[in-house]
């Protein structure tokens, strides 16, 4: 084409063939389903004992509100909002998200933010990561390898003791959490988020096959080993970790392929909506699509050929989740 816009538009299209056409293998180790089935064991056995407190004075019509704690596998509260459609009860079930926050945020001081999917009749339960902006400790201790980076906590312990491994299986019970809600309709419960949100979305999609939607943005998580070569975002603090300790260099990647998104996408059964931005410095698009790639459920990927990381169009999560959960 002669119209300069052509040009540009071919550049883009040839990027995105070097993205779909990138096949990282899988790094799961021998006892990679062992490790994991054990983790699923021990979250549907455990009793979180979840604590609601009615947020009664919060000023919205339509939509009740709780302030919630839902206990981890070691005991520890970790903090939720939950907003429900006043019309929801036990006998008119609505679908769910549960929706994750990205790295170093929280639910939100206040859950406004989350109103206008409550307001679309969906039941939304909003999460914290342990140790990060928000009010959720951790009862397991946790040493920071690097500064006060969440990524290398207990880095250097087994894979039982290290941070992801408690975050992920606190989100795990979150999910079990949202489908006991009587209000909620436990068929129709999607996983939502961007960055961290997003990762973990795609990776509890793979270990939970009763999840019936996962929508990931700029999801992040995703083929570690390409990421700390990158240094990018987190991923950068363990760079810095290994830079100190190169003696630890294959265990801890070893360690890291247990929390690798990347090797949970080919198990995944729900569809798949991922947001792509191809400009993105934090989670570079060959991550995603080293992900998305493995995906063999139902899928979609929306690429955004100037977005960076924060371009998140969580408008789009509504439509998405519309088309795919209400009748």
């Amino acid at each position: 084409s002669k119209n300069g816009g052509g040009f540009q538009m071919l550049f883009i299209e040839k990027q995105l063939e070097e993205l779909r056409r990138i096949d990282d293998p899988v790094t799961r180790e021998s006892d990679f389903d062992d490790f994991w089935n054990g983790n699923i064991a021990k979250v549907a056995a455990h009793d979180s004992h979840p604590e609601m407190k009615c947020l009664k004075d919060y000023p919205v019509e339509n939509i009740r509100i709780y302030d919630v704690r839902v206990h981890g596998l070691d005991e520890t509260p970790v903090h939720a909002w939950v907003l429900i459609p006043a019309k929801a009860s036990p006998k008119t079930k609505v679908p769910a998200a549960v929706a994750f926050h990205g790295g170093n945020g929280s639910r939100g001081k206040y859950p406004f933010g989350w109103l206008y999917l409550a307001a679309a009749g969906f039941a939304v339960i909003v999460p914290e990561f342990r140790l990060q902006g928000g009010e959720t400790r951790s009862n397991t201790p946790m040493k920071c390898c690097i500064g006060r980076s969440f990524a290398t906590c207990n880095i250097d312990q087994e894979k039982e003791n290290y941070y992801f491994n408690h975050v992920f299986t606190d989100q795990m019970l979150m999910v079990k959490f949202a489908m006991s809600l009587e209000e909620v309709d436990a068929s129709r419960v999607a996983v939502v988020g961007a960055s961290q949100g997003g990762g973990t979305s795609l990776l509890l999609a793979g270990l939970m096959p009763e999840i019936a939607l996962c929508l990931a943005a700029v999801p992040s998580y995703t083929c570690w080993e390409r990421r700390i070569f990158t240094r990018t975002a987190c991923a950068g603090d363990i760079a810095k970790y290994l830079e100190t300790y190169p003696e630890h260099t294959e265990k801890t990647f070893r360690l890291m392929s247990y929390f690798d998104a990347m090797n949970f996408c080919d198990r995944i059964t729900c569809p798949v909506e991922i947001q792509c931005c191809l400009k993105d410095a934090m989670v570079p698009p060959e991550c995603v699509y080293a992900g998305y790639n493995k995906i063999r459920a139902p899928k979609q990927i929306r690429n955004y050929p100037f977005g960076e990381h924060h371009d998140v169009d969580y408008e789009q999560w509504l439509f998405d989740l519309r088309n795919c959960l209400l009748p």
